[in-house]
């Protein structure tokens, strides 16, 4: 990482942020994923100890998605490829009912 942003703060970035990082070469999805996943194990705790605002993080997936993405921002950097807007940055969705399976 080559900006004065540390890691522990790329997961505070407005999209617009993250999008000029990522197209700079300043960091990665794999960079940001890693701070936001580090934020929710800080603060999210559990019903005891936190806000419990996630009550499932799929931290593996999320970091196979962010190693993936960071491929397709190098190839493409290369490439001189266009990327969609919103590309690499995370997203969290509350889960409202139960699911099966």
């Amino acid at each position: 990482m080559s900006t004065a942003v540390s890691t522990t703060s790329l997961c505070d970035l407005s999209a617009a942020q993250m999008r000029v990082g990522y197209l700079s070469g300043d960091f990665t999805p794999s960079e940001v994923m890693a701070s936001t996943l580090a934020r929710i194990r800080d603060v999210n705790g559990d019903r005891a100890t936190g806000i419990n605002a996630f009550t499932e993080v799929l931290d593996d997936e999320a970091t196979s998605q962010a190693a993936s993405a960071t491929e397709r921002l190098h190839a493409a950097r290369r490439r001189g490829d266009q990327l969609p807007l919103l590309f690499g940055i995370p997203v969290a969705t509350k889960e409202k009912h139960a699911l099966a399976g």
